[in-house]
């Protein structure tokens, strides 16, 4: 999961925003942010990124 850190750390760092939409992954990035390696890497990373995403929501939705 380490990978998993490191990469959300440099797309926040990007201003690159990810969020869920279902089992989906969506981003919102600034025009030319979104690299096609920057890509490749979310898809290799989707699953342990929509858990991350999706425990981190979870948590967030409890904490009120």
């Amino acid at each position: 999961m380490k990978s998993v850190e490191v990469l959300l750390r440099h797309l926040h760092s990007l201003d690159i925003k990810l969020y869920t939409d279902g089992n989906n992954l969506r981003c919102n990035a600034p025009k030319g942010k979104l690299t096609a390696t920057l890509k490749e890497q979310l898809s290799e990373h989707k699953t342990e990124i929509l858990s991350f995403l999706q425990t981190a929501n979870g948590i967030s939705d409890h904490s009120d």
